[in-house]
């Protein structure tokens, strides 16, 4: 599967390359973005260089996508953006992050909206879920603002780093089907 580009007004969501590694890597040792991935920050840019492995084989196996967000003043790579737990033509989970210094600026709300419309218009997916830590704030705010609607909150079912954590699932389903 190749994947397709995506453009918004202040970023381009871009497959994920090798040379993206350092700017990926800036994201993975951010302790507080580790946390809500439920994983421990990363100390080697090797253990960066198998998650983007990861991804690829994911899209080659048709199981998941992810898109890097690229801003178009710099070509930085700040963030993700993409669908997993995908099962083609029914539903999606999407999944985002974004390096620190460009949080609270509204590119993760850009970027998930052009994901939404791809995963509607493209994938032809029926619903699209967020599962989420109840304690981010941030995260909950920019699904409400992109039109997911809370369904539930699952108690102490995800477990990380030795510990049970609860999850709200976030779901926004395709108004054209």
């Amino acid at each position: 599967m190749k994947l397709q580009e995506i453009t918004t007004e202040r970023t381009q969501l871009i497959h994920i390359l090798p040379e993206h590694t350092n700017d990926i890597h800036e994201m993975y040792t951010d302790e507080y973005l580790c946390h809500f991935y439920g994983i421990i920050q990363f100390k080697k840019i090797e253990q960066t260089s198998k998650v983007i492995l990861d991804w690829e084989n994911n899209l080659k196996a048709k199981t998941g996508v992810q898109w890097g967000i690229q801003l178009k003043e710099n070509n930085k790579v700040v963030g993700t953006v993409g669908f997993h737990n995908w099962e083609p033509n029914v539903k999606a989970e999407i999944g985002f992050g974004l390096n620190k210094d460009y949080r609270k600026k509204g590119f993760v709300t850009e970027a998930i909206n052009a994901t939404i419309e791809y995963g509607f218009n493209e994938l032809k997916l029926l619903s699209i879920e967020a599962h989420i830590d109840p304690s981010n704030t941030n995260s909950k705010k920019v699904l409400e603002n992109t039109g997911f609607i809370q369904k539930a909150h699952l108690k102490k079912n995800f477990f990380s780093n030795g510990e049970y954590y609860d999850t709200l699932v976030y779901v926004k389903t395709n108004q054209t089907k």
